[in-house]
């Protein structure tokens, strides 16, 4: 039922933009098929648990939306009526009436006017690494972080994913234990709700973890199955 429907959400894009793409190409999608095997990948309870965190009447709020390359959540927020902005190293594909697209460096982003909510899908483990664009590499992870923080309003809330596990970093990415990611935001910001999913049964599902499962998952490439990481945390903060 899920694919039908994310075929049917595809092929409405296609002809409202009348173009047509490679899926993979342009989204990140919930579900993955690998010679002929279907795979559930993060997507599939990041978004949703996005959706579970926001007011779903966007009217008169904004939102930013970090990391948005590939993603069709900065859509799904415009057409609920968020004022979303969007920012990335890289351009965006599809355009709508309530959305901003900036493709910088967020530490260059200088509009003063705060926002009700800030999301991040698997974005803040890249920081830094140059991966997608040499010149983003160095970028220091907390000043990024306090940059989201300012950019919020009081009372707002940010809310993002990571890969969580034990500490691991390649040229790719980056995976945080618990504590790590608690540290980035502590002091600034009051965490509401955390969440945790770990891969099971070869790789090919998710399943919902606690505190102490997640801080056993390896996140290290050679640890993982033919894509993806094997922990990922979801989190909501608060600004006081």
């Amino acid at each position: 039922m899920l694919i039908k429907i994310i075929k049917l959400f595809l092929r409405k894009l296609n002809k409202i933009f009348n173009v047509t793409v490679n899926y993979r190409k342009v989204f990140n999608l919930p579900l993955r098929n690998i010679n002929g095997r279907w795979f559930v990948t993060g997507r599939s309870f990041e978004l949703p648990f996005v959706f579970n965190n926001i007011d779903f009447n966007g009217v008169n709020k904004r939102i930013l939306e970090f990391g948005c390359f590939k993603s069709y959540l900065a859509i799904e927020l415009a057409t609920i009526g968020y004022d979303v902005t969007g920012i990335d190293l890289r351009d965006y594909s599809f355009k709508h009436p309530n959305l901003r697209i900036f493709k910088i460096n967020i530490l260059n982003y200088m509009d003063e006017e705060k926002f009700d909510y800030i999301t991040s899908i698997s974005t803040i483990e890249h920081i830094g690494l140059g991966y997608y664009d040499q010149n983003e590499k160095g970028t220091d992870l907390n000043k990024v972080c306090e940059k989201l923080v300012s950019l919020l309003k009081d009372g707002g809330k940010l809310i993002f994913t990571v890969p969580v596990g034990m500490r691991y970093q390649d040229h790719f990415l980056r995976s945080f234990t618990r504590d790590e990611v608690i540290n980035l935001f502590k002091g600034h910001l009051e965490l509401v709700k955390e969440t945790y999913f770990r891969r099971y049964q070869n790789y090919q599902y998710w399943i919902r973890c606690d505190r102490n499962d997640i801080k056993q998952v390896s996140n290290d490439r050679e640890d993982c199955g033919p894509f993806g990481v094997n922990g990922i945390g979801c989190y909501v903060w608060k600004k006081k």
